[in-house]
């Protein structure tokens, strides 16, 4: 919630400046202008709201970095556009995985495996396994591993069929209109998410299976005790793979070429026979996508879909 209201703020501050610039364009017929002091006191409020000074926990800024960066950069580069609504198409990449991971595993017409499997070898490991053994949260993880995949599975293509109809029903109809009235369509396209999702999901708190084992590793770091998670190594190392692949594909595929034409210059995209529309789309979904990965990152580190 804080880290949604610290990026609402620091909109709200971007469109008052806009409307102070835009009211230098002069328009031949009548319309409604708001008081010059009007968008100035709104700029300066929300701004002085963004600001560390307020008190605001160091972790939001943190938070908002991370989301701005994670999916962002892809549509912008590609459209142009910079995409308010991405935290919340994160938030709903968690939700699909909270919705594969538990609630269909836990639904009575899912194999009893989907929910834990526990084939005998692994019953009888378990028997006779100390209590907080490593082994152990091992063969616990094994368990969920079904439901684990499902979710992945899940929350990845569901997140790439958001972004792809965002940009369908949204975005592709304005191509040719104002960037501005574009990265305002994503504005208000937090309300509509928002809303989406209270209809689809309820508020009680769940617990998410880990992607990985999460057992502990000690290390000593100048004589100070640093504990690492092998859930977060295994987040990292997907990350940097998933990294390597993006770029991989922007580099030597006849998409990524696309991609970083349509980046370049549009107009000449297009002369080029490049679909620019097409191009969009693949932004869109692919941001989306790794969206989706980084949701279920965020989703257990927080134990909760709703957090």
């Amino acid at each position: 919630g804080g880290t949604t209201a610290l990026l609402l703020l620091a909109v709200f501050s971007v469109v008052n400046i806009a409307v102070l610039v835009l009211r230098k364009d002069k328009k031949e017929h009548k319309h409604f202008v708001a008081p010059t002091v009007i968008p100035i006191i709104g700029a300066v409020c929300c701004a002085f709201l963004v600001g560390p000074w307020t008190g605001r926990n160091p972790v939001q800024y943190s938070i908002a970095g991370v989301l701005i960066a994670v999916g962002i950069v892809s549509v912008f580069k590609a459209t142009k556009v910079v995409n308010f609504a991405h935290g919340y198409i994160i938030m709903f990449g968690a939700y699909f995985y909270f919705t594969f991971s538990v609630i269909v595993p836990g639904a009575a017409w899912a194999p009893d495996w989907l929910q834990s499997w526990e084939p005998a070898w692994m019953v009888a490991m378990k028997a006779d396994l100390p209590m907080f053994s490593p082994m152990g949260a091992v063969l616990d993880w094994l368990s969920n591993l079904p439901r684990i995949i499902l979710g992945l599975a899940g929350a990845v293509i569901c997140n790439a069929l958001l972004g792809l109809l965002i940009e369908r029903t949204l975005m592709r109809p304005l191509i040719g209109q104002s960037t501005f009235a574009m990265i305002m369509i994503t504005v208000g396209l937090i309300s509509v998410l928002s809303g989406t999702k209270g209809l689809i999901w309820t508020a009680d708190a769940e617990f998410v299976p880990h992607i990985a084992p999460n057992t502990p590793i000690r290390l000593n770091l100048f004589d100070t005790p640093i504990f690492l998670f092998g859930a977060d190594l295994v987040n990292v190392a997907v990350a940097l793979l998933l990294f390597g692949a993006i770029v991989a594909m922007v580099r030597y595929t006849k998409s990524g070429v696309a991609i970083r034409a349509t980046a370049e210059d549009q107009s000449t995209a297009y002369s080029m026979g490049i679909s620019v529309p097409r191009v969009f789309s693949r932004a869109w979904v692919l941001a989306a996508t790794t969206t989706g990965r980084s949701s279920i990152r965020a989703d257990r580190r927080a134990n909760s879909p709703l957090s």
